[in-house]
């Protein structure tokens, strides 16, 4: 008798100490926020952090389209309240985060209304396809420069001038 007891409350201890992360991270992992300082058009400031919108790149601001995507991603987050689902941290140390109102993933909407292209992950790639095809947002524009390839331009050219 004693060693089943033995048994069940350790089946019990190691039960809680395998659940407890799992319990834990869903409560770190998605918090809500309203009202965040929109940086430019996928990344925004809020409770003391800077958080890069998962899986898409918009026009840097120095860039064609990039006070528009940065003025529409401002009108899609203003007055809502805003779910932010962390989906990891990048090479900068920002949070890495999808974004949801009641009009559903925000960096999904940036993709399909032609505000910013899929990339890190194929998550959006025929979001994009669709946004080209359709000429939507900024493609009805000539379309959206690689913001990397344009940072990387950036960069050499401020290198050359130094």
């Amino acid at each position: 008798m004693t060693i089943e007891y033995f048994g069940l409350i350790l089946g019990f201890f190691a039960f809680l100490f395998l659940v407890q992360p799992l319990l834990a991270s869903g409560k770190k992992n998605s918090w809500e926020i309203t009202s965040p300082l929109v940086i430019d058009g996928d990344t925004i400031f809020s409770d003391g952090r800077k958080i890069r919108l998962h899986g898409i790149d918009a026009p840097e601001m120095d860039q064609a389209g990039g006070p528009a995507a940065k003025a529409l991603l401002d009108h899609m987050l203003s007055g809502e309240k805003i779910t932010v689902v962390q989906t990891g941290e990048d090479q900068y140390g920002r949070l890495v985060a999808r974004l949801h109102t009641h009009e559903g993933d925000i960096c999904k909407i940036m993709v399909a209304r032609g505000y910013a292209v899929a990339s890190f992950h194929d998550d959006y790639k025929s979001t994009q396809k669709r946004a080209e095809r359709q000429r939507s947002g900024l493609w009805n524009t000539g379309g959206i420069i690689d913001p990397a390839i344009h940072r990387r331009q950036t960069q050499r050219d401020r290198g050359a001038r130094a």
